[in-house]
């Protein structure tokens, strides 16, 4: 894998779960760790980026990526070496996030309960080819 700007990226940070992910990283961020908050908004990615800051983390950079732009997609994917996908619900919005991190070859993690593990072994592999 080539160098990546960030370690890791959290795409849909300005929703609920995304904020909640984005403001624990940065209540105990690793030194050395590098992140980032990802999504449609900026207006929305700088309130979080400053109240992430607020919690003693340094300023998490802001990228701007929606699911409807490919290449969008695809620079957020190639940004960090993992992207914590935190968009929903994932059975409408999981399988573009997973596309472009298998293309760019970029870990891939979500916190979804919604998929079964049946779910899973038939939605994954189609990738992986």
């Amino acid at each position: 894998m080539s160098a990546r700007a960030l370690d890791l990226v959290v795409f849909g940070a300005t929703g609920f779960t995304g904020a909640e992910v984005a403001v624990a990283l940065a209540q105990c961020t690793f030194p050395g760790i590098t992140w980032g908050i990802a999504g449609r908004s900026r207006d929305k990615l700088k309130a979080l980026a400053a109240r992430c800051e607020a919690e003693g983390s340094v300023r998490p950079p802001i990228l701007l990526a929606d699911l409807d732009d490919i290449d969008a997609m695809l620079a957020l994917a190639r940004s960090a070496r993992l992207l914590i996908n935190c968009t929903g619900p994932y059975r409408f919005f999981g399988d573009a996030v997973v596309k472009v991190c298998v293309a760019s070859q970029t870990h891939y993690m979500d916190l979804c309960g919604a998929y079964t593990a049946n779910t899973a072994r038939h939605f994954l592999p189609a990738y992986a080819r």
